[in-house]
Parts: structure tokens; sequence; C-alpha cells
């Protein structure tokens, strides 16, 4: 983790520059907010609070053409132009027929694009994620560094940076281990490691280890359980 960190203040350090709003492409795999983690319960005020963020957002830069919002992060790994983080930015910005939107460009690999954009939006002052999906990217953040041979971070490190409980974190790390990928669907797993979702494999993982879940996680589970039951 403290090279995607150190790799992340390097490129908050790039000097901005303008770059034509066609340029930067988006790609699903660099998007951490994956909405369909999201519990139906939840997605309407979800859907609220993004449209109020984007809101503002536009707000701001109808205040006249010199206003400018904090630059985006842009990857270059040799194929175009692709966004790490300011996706609500990009929109407000194509949204306003601005032709122009400040970034900061770092030429580096996809694999390491991924990684951090899997930590870029648990900093800042940005649309907070729901806890599913900070809970789907510190998972996926998890598998990334094992399958890349990277040292994984400790339990608290891991909670302090994606904004969720430690004993959660412990969970994905022994869930990991008992994954096979042969009892899930590709089709539903994350777009650049193409491992299953966190939703989809934690079950297993609070088997007889409820007890050591915050009691939001806990609440969340047996709710799940019960609604697809019904379902």
């Amino acid at each position: 983790m403290e090279k995607m960190l150190d790799l992340l203040e390097r490129w908050n350090q790039e000097p901005a520059q303008l770059v034509p709003v066609g340029r930067i492409k988006t790609d699903p795999a660099l998007q951490p907010r994956v909405e369909k983690v999201v519990p139906f319960k939840h997605r309407s005020r979800q859907d609220a609070e993004r449209e109020e963020h984007l809101r503002r957002l536009r707000n701001v830069l109808d205040g006249g053409v010199t206003v400018e919002l904090d630059p985006v992060l842009v990857a270059d790994w040799g194929e175009g132009l692709y966004l790490v983080d300011g996706h609500h930015r990009l929109w407000a910005y194509r949204n306003c027929a601005r032709p122009q939107i400040p970034a900061r460009i770092l030429r580096v690999s996809k694999a390491d694009a991924v990684m951090v954009s899997k930590l870029v939006n648990n900093r800042g002052v940005k649309l907070a994620l729901h806890k599913e999906q900070a809970r789907e990217a510190c998972w996926q953040f998890i598998v990334g560094s094992y399958l890349r041979d990277m040292p994984v971070p400790s339990n608290r490190k891991l909670a302090s940076e994606f904004g969720i409980d430690k004993d959660t974190v412990a969970a994905m790390k022994r869930r990991r281990e008992r994954v096979n990928l042969q009892d899930y669907n590709p089709d539903f797993g994350d777009e650049a490691t193409g491992w299953p979702r966190w939703r989809d494999v934690r079950g297993n993982a609070w088997k007889g280890g409820l007890e050591a879940l915050d009691q939001d996680a806990r609440l969340e589970w047996r709710a799940e359980k019960v609604a697809k039951k019904l379902m």
C-alpha cells in the first residue's frame, strides 16, 4: 500500500494542465463506485446525493469561464488518457460544455492506475462512497495486492484507509484464501481483477464468526439473508 500511497502523492504533485474534455476516456476498471454492491433500499438515497453533488459542481462552473474545479487525475499507459479520479467533475465539465478540463497526468501502468483508483475516493472532499462500495474497494485492493505479489497492509492500515472495520478486513483476508474462482460467474466479477465481488463471497466469511463483525455489518448480513429468502 505504501507504494500506491506514494504514487498517489506524486500524482497529486504533478502540475495541472488543461486537456480537451473529449480526449479523456473512462474505464469501468477505474471506477470504485460500483452501484450493484449498494443494497436496493439505499440506492434512491445514493442517487439523490449524487444528483445534489453534481448540481453543486455544475453551479460552481456556471460562475464563470475562468472558474475551475480541482484537477482530475488522469493515467497515460500508452493507449490514451484514462480518468482515475474525478468522474463527477468530468461529467460537470461535459454538462457545462466546457472544452477543456484541468488534469494531472501521470505515465503509469494500467495495473497501478487500478490500484490507485481503489484508494483515491477515500481521500479529500468528495462524494462519500457507500459503505458497501468502500468494502468492495478494500476487498479488490487486497486481491490485487496478492495477484501482483505486493505486500498486503495490516488490518488496521487497510481499515483506516478505506474507512471500514478492521474485523471486516480480517474476514476478507480469511475468505480470499478459500475462494474458488470456478464457483463464480466471471461476468459478474471486478473489471480489473476478475475476482467476484465481496458481496458475493462474504457469506461464508461470516460463518461461525459473526461476533467478529461490527454491528452494522452483522445487521446488513442478516437483512440481506432474509431478503434473499423472501425473493
